[in-house]
């Protein structure tokens, strides 16, 4: 995040968006920050990200295979290995404080996801020169995956750095 902070203030958009990306090896913690790109009109950011993205798909597909890409999303698919998710009550996300309250009801999750996620994207729309709009999105993105854990939370500091100091 800082290296995509220094790149933007440099006008450097595109490598902005290329740096972005590699937030995805942790993806589900920068879920909406993609969207957030594409609700505030950051074009040149959002190019650069795809383009990122598609790299790096690339590079997984050649070192594991189709096979390794069909291993990972049946293990994601899987409710056997408790290890991923041994305790919603313990996680941080809407379902989490669902979970809490004795509430398993898909519908609620979804609406509530649905509130975090449209609340990310109207900071992406509002905030066009400071950096609310990432911390935004990390915070939204933490909120709605269902696998996050405390620790987890430390993506938030330096898009929480970056939206406090910088304009």
């Amino acid at each position: 995040c800082s290296a995509v902070q220094e790149a933007y203030r440099r006008h450097f958009y595109t490598l902005t968006g290329l740096l972005l990306a590699l937030t995805l090896i942790k993806f589900h913690l920068f879920l909406l920050a993609p969207l957030a790109l594409l609700a505030s009109r950051r074009w040149r950011m959002l190019g650069g990200y795809v383009t990122g993205a598609l790299a790096l798909l690339a590079v997984s597909l050649g070192l594991s295979g189709w096979s390794g890409l069909q291993s990972y999303a049946a293990l994601r698919r899987s409710k056997a290995p408790a290890t991923l998710s041994p305790s919603p009550e313990r996680m941080m996300g809407v379902n989490a404080v669902l979970a809490n309250f004795g509430v398993h009801w898909l519908p609620a999750t979804l609406a509530l996801s649905g509130i975090v996620a449209a609340l990310a994207l109207a900071s992406a729309v509002t905030d066009t020169s400071g950096w609310r709009w990432l911390w935004a999105a990390v915070a939204g993105s933490l909120l709605i995956s269902p696998h996050t854990y405390q620790y987890d939370a430390a993506a938030l500091l330096v898009p929480g750095l970056l939206a406090v100091f910088q304009n």
